[in-house]
């Protein structure tokens, strides 16, 4: 495990810690809009920070190995899914508040890191079709064709 993975990993056990301590705050109903956008934002943000957090870092390191591909990282993919599909549930009027237990908002959270983690390093290509692990997927420019 490399120090940045290290580092995210102590950050997401941290953040789990002070929102099951404040899990009284969260609140005891929402909209399954909010509660996909939420989501999804919060796994946009969490490979957002990452990302930034290794450019900064590696910002004086040669970028050799970069090459041109047409494929998406999962991470933003999914996350980028989850607002259009929590807009869209928005748009279609399913933002009536459903009542859900503030631990399971909280553990719905936290597992939405946790996810983001585990599939930090996967990029769908599309030509050909497949799923692989790439794991300094920073240096890939997006080529559509």
């Amino acid at each position: 495990m490399s120090k940045i993975e290290k580092t995210e990993s102590v950050l997401i056990l941290v953040f789990s810690i002070l929102l099951l301590c404040s899990v009284n705050a969260l609140p005891a109903s929402m909209s399954p809009s909010r509660l996909v956008l939420y989501s999804a934002g919060l796994l946009l943000a969490q490979g957002l920070i990452r990302d930034l957090w290794i450019v900064f870092s590696t910002r004086h390191a040669t970028r050799q190995d970069t090459r041109a591909e047409q494929c998406f990282c999962v991470e933003s993919t999914i996350g980028f899914t989850g607002i259009l599909a929590g807009a869209l549930l928005f748009l279609l009027g399913y933002d009536t508040p459903i009542p859900i237990t503030q631990i399971i908002l909280a553990m719905s959270f936290i597992g939405v890191l946790v996810i983001g983690f585990v599939i930090k390093d996967f990029v769908i290509a599309w030509r050909p079709w497949r799923i692989y692990r790439e794991k300094n997927h920073l240096n890939i420019i997006l080529r559509w064709r």
